[in-house]
């Protein structure tokens, strides 16, 4: 038989190729036609140059697979992220890790077969050095693992060492006892590209579902934000919310977390409202006086007010009367009602600014004729001790009447209606049904607001 001449010729000897008829030494191929001697149906040697291009190539895909796992990866656990916080890393390495896994198994799946990526575009395959057998899945992982270490020591000499020997063996297929070959079946390449396409359509799917579904739950994410803050009573929020009925969906361009990040102004003001009510997020007074910042040094008047009443209060900020009178006055210049009383408020205690009664009067006023109830108070109370305006029991009545007719948090039903039945036992009857007319008029003008 030729493999029996082949092998245990004597050196020296020789033998004719049945390819091409050439005179031959011991070598398991032609020098002349580089057929491999033990199974002409086999294939012929593969080049030198051939192995060096699979082996870049091997390097290129790796290099290229982790470049694209990697970026699927990180964009759908951004996307995960940006609606379940805790959750971003987990997506990450499913999708990480299970593309390296359907890569693993394409790989296993051409490695069974004495193939590499590489090598599967070069059409060569490493084979059983005797009969040009396929190797099997355990000899081709130590070859692909140990023996090129092995080759790659003393500076390369293993691969080199394919070069001048006379069966173009490296060192690692002498370990594993595999010649390379040209020429793969049709059966093997329809097997490779099978699995290809069954793993990337396995990827496909898993990154597709993952993407889907963080999509998903971002637009229920982005309706409730909304929809907590329309609970707030913010009117923007509200009409975006209601928009969003009709489609049974979220909110998709009103995700209130993206829109702050990016300098919404509106965003940020309703961000920091969750943050200190502790709706639909944790409550952190800090991270609700970060935002109202954000909001107030762009002009929002509301945020304004709610940054200088942390500073009053000492949530989220240090305490800082000056600081506090300092936002409330941005606000109050704006108009906005709870930010002119407790601006007054402030000069009547003289707490961050210079006590000043005519200008607590002043602001209390500004906030009452917008209908802030705690102000008509507060200026009704003024009227009736004759701080910062003459003392008149008539306009204390007046303004203390129409603050009992409103929402009053924070005071007693019982001390609103004392000092009520003091104002007016200063009032003969005359003078009292007079104001009780005007309060019956004022009403009728400025109805409640509906919450």
């Amino acid at each position: 038989m030729i493999l029996s001449r082949i092998l245990f010729s004597p050196p020296g000897s020789k033998m004719v190729c049945p390819n091409c008829k050439t005179e031959s030494g011991p070598s398991l191929f032609c020098y002349v036609c580089d057929a491999y001697l033990p199974s002409m149906a086999e294939g012929v040697k593969a080049s030198i140059p051939s192995r060096l291009g699979a082996y870049l190539l091997d390097g290129i895909v790796l290099l290229t697979m982790l470049v694209i796992i990697g970026l699927i990866a990180i964009s759908v656990g951004v996307n995960v992220s940006s609606v379940y916080r805790d959750h971003g890393l987990e997506a990450f390495l499913i999708i990480f890790f299970g593309g390296w896994l359907c890569y693993f198994g394409l790989f296993v799946s051409l490695l069974a077969h004495g193939q590499t990526p590489g090598k599967w575009f070069m059409d060569i395959r490493a084979v059983e050095k005797r009969n040009g057998a396929e190797p099997g899945l355990g000899r081709m992982l130590l070859r692909e693992t140990l023996g090129k270490w092995v080759s790659g020591c003393f500076f390369g000499l293993g691969w080199f060492w394919a070069i001048w020997d006379r069966d173009a063996q490296a060192w690692h297929d002498k370990i594993v006892r595999t010649v390379v070959l040209y020429r793969r079946t049709e059966s093997r390449k329809s097997l490779a590209l099978g699995f290809l396409f069954g793993a990337l359509v396995l990827f496909a799917g898993l990154t597709w579902a993952s993407f889907d579904h963080a999509l998903n739950n971002r637009h229920q994410n982005s309706a409730t934000f909304t929809s907590k803050a329309a609970d707030l009573g913010y009117g923007l929020a509200q009409s975006n919310l209601g928009a969003s009925y009709p489609h049974s969906q979220g909110v998709p361009q009103n995700d209130t977390q993206r829109a702050a990040e990016r300098g919404d102004p509106t965003a940020q003001y309703v961000l920091g409202r969750m943050y200190y009510h502790g709706i639909g997020v944790p409550q952190d007074y800090k991270r609700a006086a970060y935002w109202y910042r954000k909001a107030a040094e762009q002009g929002d008047a509301n945020a304004q007010y709610n940054l200088g009443v942390l500073y009053k209060s000492g949530l989220g900020e240090s305490q800082d009367y000056a600081q506090a009178a300092t936002w409330l006055r941005k606000a109050a210049e704006q108009g906005n009602a709870p930010a002119q009383d407790n601006l007054g408020n402030l000069y009547f205690s003289g707490e961050g600014v210079l006590q000043d009664y005519t200008q607590a009067a002043y602001w209390c006023r500004k906030a009452a004729e917008r209908g802030d109830a705690h102000a008509q108070y507060d200026l009704g109370s003024l009227y009736y001790l004759g701080n910062g305006v003459p003392q008149d029991f008539a306009q204390a009545y007046f303004w203390i009447a129409l603050a009992a007719s409103g929402k009053l948090e924070g005071v007693k039903r019982e001390d609103v209606e004392q000092l009520l039945d003091d104002a007016a036992s200063h009032l003969t009857p005359a003078e009292l049904s007079q104001v009780q007319e005007r309060v019956r008029k004022w009403l009728e003008q400025h109805p409640p607001k509906v919450e």
